[in-house]
């Protein structure tokens, strides 16, 4: 029994892939428009539900078959028994995930437009409390790719608790995939240029791009982005779908059309997209296509978390949509995604 939640531990393969970052509730107000300072907004209905980018990033994995763990901290409250609940059911392995007894859990409430735009307002709670001694180079032993949310670098001891992480496993050798969000390249940015030299693949969008490298062009951002030792960009691009680099080719690659609902997730979805290309032995160009439909389908639907998308929903994206195989430059990418997916 854990605060109410009963749960059976499911037997977990040994994983290949860790998220290292945020476990939160989110709480959803679903609004006809956001509220000038000092207004007021009624929600038309309230949607709680497993949030967090490494949590959202590691769910999208476990639904594509992956073995899965999450490194992270919850509350010894409510909300955490659901998260750890949930992350169960899931099939992620949990034994990375500590309980903090004198702090919530994450919360985050997050008002959607009728356009799908969202408004984050978050209270990241136990999260930041994840200890650097946690972290052993054991820890890594079946670990073929980490996933780290930068949201960890924003307080202590959470920042160096994914410093050292970084440092084992860059060590160690394998994948290490990071998501650069607004807040962390605001506050942080001198720690992310520090740590970029050890990154295989960084994921991020143009406004990101352009501040990190302190240039106006997209293309001079990744190009300066490589030259500092990244193996792979991968630069969102919204419904116009996504820019894809390594140091020998530069794809960009158009957006999927789809009906926008909420774009809660849909960075976590696109950046679980690349990893799962880069694990699946995938060319860049079909792993930023997988990206690109992973990051339109999670818009699609209502909330992220368990709602975010899993194979069937991209195979089935890919075979109604032949139009946009039509658009590509090289359609033997479109291909090799249903091939190895399927």
């Amino acid at each position: 029994m854990y605060l109410g939640v009963k749960y059976v531990a499911v037997k977990m393969r040994k994983p290949e892939i860790y998220c290292f970052g945020d476990i939160n509730q989110d709480i959803f107000l679903y609004i006809t428009k956001y509220p000038k300072a000092g207004g007021d907004a009624i929600a038309q209905k309230i949607y709680y539900q497993l949030g967090g980018s490494s949590t959202n990033t590691a769910i999208v994995l476990a639904k594509f078959g992956f073995a899965v763990g999450l490194i992270g901290c919850i509350g010894d409250d409510y909300w955490g028994g659901q998260a750890l609940q949930i992350i169960n059911e899931m099939g992620i392995d949990i034994k990375h995930v500590a309980r903090i007894t004198d702090i919530s859990t994450g919360l985050i409430f997050i008002p959607v437009e009728t356009n799908g735009e969202r408004t984050m307002f978050s209270y990241r709670g136990a999260n930041t409390r994840f200890q650097p001694d946690a972290i052993t180079p054991e820890l890594f032993d079946s670990v073929k790719t980490l996933h780290v949310s930068t949201y960890n670098f924003l307080e202590s001891p959470q920042r160096e608790s994914t410093i050292r992480a970084i440092e084992i496993f860059n060590e160690r050798g394998g994948d290490i995939v990071i998501d650069i969000g607004v807040a962390p390249l605001t506050y942080c940015k001198s720690i992310l240029l520090d740590i970029l030299s050890r990154i295989t693949t960084i994921v991020l969008g143009v406004n990101e791009a352009n501040e990190l490298m302190g240039v106006r062009s997209i293309n001079d951002a990744v190009k300066l982005i490589l030259d500092l030792g990244v193996g792979c960009v991968a630069v969102k691009l919204g419904k116009d779908g996504c820019l894809v680099a390594d140091n020998e080719i530069q794809y960009r690659l158009p957006g999927f059309k789809v009906e926008v609902k909420d774009t809660t997730g849909a960075g976590d979805s696109f950046c679980a997209g690349m990893i799962i290309g880069s694990r699946m032995g995938m060319s860049l160009s079909a792993s930023g296509i997988l990206a690109n439909a992973l990051g339109a389908l999670s818009t699609s639907v209502w909330g992220a978390g368990v709602n975010l998308p899993g194979r069937a929903g991209v195979v089935a994206l890919l075979n109604t949509q032949t139009d946009y195989r039509n658009r590509l430059a090289d359609t033997s990418a479109f291909d090799e995604i249903l091939t190895k997916i399927n």
